[in-house]
C-alpha cells in the first residue's frame, strides 16, 4: 500500500521569505588560516572532550609507522628495483630444463 504525502497549505508555500536575508551578503570563503585555525581548534574541542582519543590515535599511527618498517625491512627497499630475476618464472634452458 502506498502512503500519499499531504499537501501543503496555501500560507505554508506563499509564505514570504525573510527580507533580512535577501539584504545580507553572503559570508566568503574562509581563507586558508582561518580553516587550519578552524580545524585546530575543532581537535583541540575533540581531544579535551574525549582525553582518550589522543592516546587512541597515538596507537594508531604507532602501529602504522611499525607496520610499515616491518615490510619495508622485510623487502629490501634497495632491492625493490633492481633487475633481478621474479621468483617462481621459468625462464627457459638456463634453469635446468632441457630445449626440445
Amino acid at each position: 500500500m502506498t502512503e500519499v504525502a499531504a499537501v501543503p497549505d496555501e500560507t505554508e508555500v506563499l509564505a514570504p521569505e525573510d527580507p533580512t536575508s535577501a539584504t545580507e551578503p553572503a559570508e566568503a570563503f574562509p581563507s586558508v588560516p582561518q580553516r587550519i585555525r578552524a580545524w585546530g581548534q575543532r581537535v583541540n574541542a575533540r581531544l579535551t572532550d574525549d582525553p582518550g582519543a589522543a592516546f587512541e590515535a597515538a596507537v594508531s599511527v604507532l602501529a602504522v609507522v611499525l607496520g610499515t618498517a616491518l615490510v619495508l625491512a622485510t623487502l629490501h627497499p634497495r632491492r625493490l628495483w633492481q633487475d633481478t630475476t621474479p621468483t617462481g618464472a621459468t625462464w627457459g634452458p638456463t634453469c635446468g630444463a632441457r630445449a626440445t
